[in-house]
């Protein structure tokens, strides 16, 4: 399955080149959602494939807003409508489409995700008062 969602990430990437509509950084795919068989507009199982190899463990807050825009497009979520994304472990994310809107002049939806979270790293950075570059340089 990862494989599966590597190649359709390239093949995305390669041949509708997305971006962001108002930020040109964003650019291609990093993400695919496989969904399940019997996956609908109100409960989804999935699998969100993430570049560049690994499965998300948890259902994916950009994943779970990208479908509901998905679904919501298609005109299968309507607005204040409750959608229950599981992931391929089975942890769930709750969403609701809050409302339209426009996003560098597309259609575009506002979401709202409740679940749960764990905090899985931590990091400490330090800036030295003598370090000559203490917020990195530009060639």
């Amino acid at each position: 399955m990862l494989d599966a969602g590597l190649s359709i990430m390239d093949a995305i990437t390669e041949q509708l080149a997305p971006v962001h509509p108002e930020d040109p950084q964003i650019a291609g795919c990093h993400h695919v959602y496989l969904a399940a068989p019997g996956s609908d507009a109100r409960h989804s199982r999935h699998a969100m494939a993430i570049h560049p190899g690994w499965f998300d463990r948890s259902p994916c807050g950009t994943g779970t807003s990208a479908r509901m825009a998905q679904l919501h497009a298609r005109g299968e979520l309507p607005l204040h409508t409750e959608f229950v994304n599981e992931s391929i472990i089975g942890s769930r994310f709750v969403g609701r489409l809050l409302s339209t809107t426009t996003v560098g002049g597309r259609p575009a939806v506002v979401p709202a995700i409740t679940g749960r979270a764990w905090l899985t790293g931590k990091a400490q950075y330090i800036l030295d008062d003598t370090d000559p570059f203490p917020t990195g340089f530009l060639l």
